[in-house]
């Protein structure tokens, strides 16, 4: 269930950082926001892919 609410947090991280880019005055800002909304979507969406997975499988044990 953590996996998949970091997962959650993490894809939220990413959409701020990519409205943070409206507002980026130089190059180097604008290479280091996407490159950590990139890292921080595909975390997000591998960590809640396997916490959807663990919940998912935890339920069906029941």
């Amino acid at each position: 269930m953590a996996q998949f609410i970091i997962g959650i947090v993490l894809d939220i991280i990413g959409i701020v950082l990519l409205i943070y880019i409206t507002s980026v005055k130089t190059m180097n800002e604008l290479v280091i926001v996407l490159l950590g909304a990139l890292i921080a979507f595909i975390a997000g969406m591998i960590l809640t892919t396997q916490g959807w997975r663990l919940v998912s499988r935890a339920k069906s044990t029941r």
